[in-house]
């Protein structure tokens, strides 16, 4: 019987265990789901590839692993997570695409899971900044995250 093992009769078959799995009836053995697949089933006959936002490093998975916040799988039966990268974050599992940081905030290392404010006598103006923008001499800004050259003032 398919999603089972035995030998040519001697013996009733056996189920596969979870992560694995035999395609035809008259397997002698199960196989291992491949890396990026699944199966939780018991008597499985194939594997599921893993879903966006998640993974399976080894062979032999029952389930996939959601990313961890700051990184992220865009394809199906991934076998690792992305990192986000730098000007962009994740602040959740499990995530398909990171986001832009937005105007204020920036994220300068890959993989971050939230965007900083820009300091105090920084500014930044762009969506998905690396780094925020020093005020002109002579302005300051006193507030954390301003989004804007104009919140620099003498």
């Amino acid at each position: 019987m398919a999603g089972s093992w035995g030998v040519n009769g001697i013996a009733p078959c056996t189920p596969c265990d979870a992560g694995t799995f035999a395609a035809n009836a008259g397997s002698f053995f199960c196989e291992a789901c491949a890396v990026g697949t699944f199966t939780s089933d018991v008597g499985s006959t194939s594997c599921q590839d893993c879903s966006l936002g998640s993974y399976a490093a080894q062979p032999g998975t029952i389930a996939c692993t959601l990313c961890e916040p700051g990184r992220y799988s865009d394809v199906y039966a991934a076998t690792e997570c992305a990192s986000c990268p730098p000007g962009y974050f994740s602040d959740q599992e499990g995530q398909s695409a990171c986001l832009l940081c937005s105007a204020g905030t920036f994220a300068a290392e890959p993989g971050s899971s939230t965007c900083q404010p820009c300091a105090a006598g920084r500014y930044s103006e762009v969506l998905g900044a690396t780094e925020c923008t020093e005020c002109s001499p002579g302005t300051f800004s006193a507030d954390a995250g301003a989004n804007s050259s104009q919140a620099c003032t003498p």
